[in-house]
């Protein structure tokens, strides 16, 4: 199964902005894979608040940039 990133980040959103200003608790609570779509970096809990430098940069950004590119969004979620 392919993850629906926009889907859930656009529900996220929504959720966070109809709460804004209620004075209401609010927390969000995801289960997420660290280094998605980066072969080095995925699941490896070295990178987490570690930053590349410039030619790890490259690469990472690089394969991201393909992972997004194989995922289906719908249309709707994504936004200009």
């Amino acid at each position: 199964m392919k993850p629906r990133t926009a889907n859930l980040t656009s529900a996220t959103l929504d959720e966070f902005h109809k709460n804004m200003g209620s004075g209401k608790p609010f927390g969000i609570i995801m289960k997420t894979v660290k280094g998605l779509g980066v072969s080095y970096m995925e699941n490896q809990v070295g990178w987490h608040g570690k930053a590349p430098n410039d030619e790890e940069y490259e690469i990472a950004a690089d394969a991201f940039d393909e992972w997004m590119d194989s995922q289906e969004f719908d249309e709707s979620d994504i936004e200009e």
